[in-house]
């Protein structure tokens, strides 16, 4: 499953757990307050829970809850331990009238809801619009300052892997007959991970970028070639501790980088 379908699967458990957990409280009240002979008021703490469900999860948690309100008074306070009896049409006529009602409601509390969600949504992309351009001018900036070559690949190494958040990271020169690459700055590696010199013949994520001429998505890794013209002159590989699955915004970066470099 994917960090998206987790996250919507969270957000779906959540917002159906809380009508549950909302109305089974409610009705534990209502059952109090009809048996301390308050009767008139035995529905109002289900009417909360509905409320509490809708706004905070639009129309179908909110008509969860109604629906769960409504089993339960039918069956723990209207004529306990019996399913859809009244004592009177009054009666029947009341409980139509309050199921009507927080159906209304419901229904009103979702535009509320759609209307935030979309709010959110939009503020969301404006500070990830702003995040990535501030990331893209640090980078832009960091390699305009560079002006050795030891600090180009610093620099080239360093913004990246702060940027993508990495655990680890290497840049790699790659020799002038395209057959080998050798580490120019290792960062976070246990000493000895690596040898100092790869070769570019045999296969694995670095020769195929160098082939490629174009990054390379791992699970748990991403391989960057960095050209002048058409040859690739050096390689930066970020490593991730665990799985990683980059965000659009983080695939432009990479993108960006292997440009700006």
């Amino acid at each position: 499953m994917t960090s998206f379908g987790r996250t919507l699967a969270n957000h779906r458990l959540r917002d159906y757990g809380i009508p549950l957990l909302a109305v089974g409280i409610a009705l534990a009240a209502g059952v109090f307050t009809l048996r301390a002979g308050a009767a008139p008021l035995a529905a109002a703490p289900l009417g909360l829970a509905i409320a509490i469900s809708a706004w905070y999860g639009g129309f179908g948690p909110g008509l969860f809850a109604l629906a769960l309100a409504a089993a339960g008074t039918d069956v723990f306070l209207i004529e306990p331990w019996t399913v859809m009896r009244f004592a009177s049409v009054a009666e029947a006529m009341a409980f139509a009238v309050f199921l009507a009602g927080w159906l209304v409601f419901c229904i009103l509390a979702e535009r509320v809801y759609r209307q935030s969600q979309r709010d959110h949504d939009v503020r969301t992309a404006a500070e990830n619009s702003s995040s990535q351009a501030n990331r893209l001018a640090q980078l832009t900036a960091a390699l305009a300052q560079a002006r050795t070559p030891r600090a180009a690949i610093e620099a080239s190494l360093q913004e990246p892997l702060h940027a993508l958040k990495s655990d680890a990271g290497m840049l790699l020169l790659t020799s002038r007959d395209g057959q080998t690459a050798e580490i120019a700055r290792a960062v976070a590696y246990p000493e000895g991970a690596h040898p100092e010199k790869i070769s570019l013949a045999e296969p694995g994520p670095i020769s195929d970028a160098v082939g490629r001429g174009a990054p390379i998505f791992l699970p748990s890794a991403v391989v960057v070639p960095l050209l002048i013209g058409s040859r690739v002159v050096a390689v930066v590989k970020l490593d991730f501790s665990a799985r990683r699955e980059l965000s659009t915004d983080d695939h432009e970066y990479v993108r960006a980088f292997a440009t700006y470099a």
